[in-house]
């Protein structure tokens, strides 16, 4: 019996590298929602995010904040038309699995990011491993203290 059970308990620790799938624990989560950083990292973040989809049975979700600045308003586009198709177009490409995008225009990124998540969503980001605090890893630590579960996934 115990032999049997060490096999699983690998197979659990590398499909779920930061234990999160205990003892029910995922039939009480919420969403996963990547946020989205940069392409590479966001990336990353999905790869992660996908193998704890798998355990906790749920499908990811990209979370993209754009920050429309003062000078327009909110409705105006500021972007060219496209842009959301083709960062939607290029993370289904290199994501190991499906993915939807919700876009999020806003004037202040970090604010309406405690707006828009569900308090029971696993929150994974994506960076860069760095020495001294990233934007990303700060956003973390943020979201963290503000009570939600964070996973963080390193680029490479």
């Amino acid at each position: 019996m115990l032999m049997r059970s060490a096999p699983n308990a690998q197979a659990l620790k590398e499909a779920d590298p930061v234990g999160l799938v205990r003892g029910g624990e995922n039939r009480r989560r919420g969403q996963i929602i990547v946020v989205f950083t940069t392409h590479a990292e966001t990336v990353a973040a999905l790869k992660l995010a996908s193998r704890l989809s798998a355990n906790l049975g749920k499908r990811p979700q990209v979370l993209m904040l754009y920050d429309v600045p003062y000078t327009l308003p909110l409705e105006e586009r500021a972007l060219p038309e496209g842009f959301f198709e083709n960062q939607l177009r290029t993370l289904k490409r290199d994501s190991p699995q499906e993915v939807s995008l919700r876009i999020c225009l806003c004037r202040h990124p970090g604010q309406i990011l405690r707006q828009v998540l569900p308090s029971d969503a696993l929150i994974v980001i994506g960076g860069k491993k760095r020495w001294w605090p990233t934007r990303e890893r700060r956003l973390a630590s943020s979201l963290r203290k503000a009570g939600y579960e964070v996973v963080f996934a390193e680029s490479r």
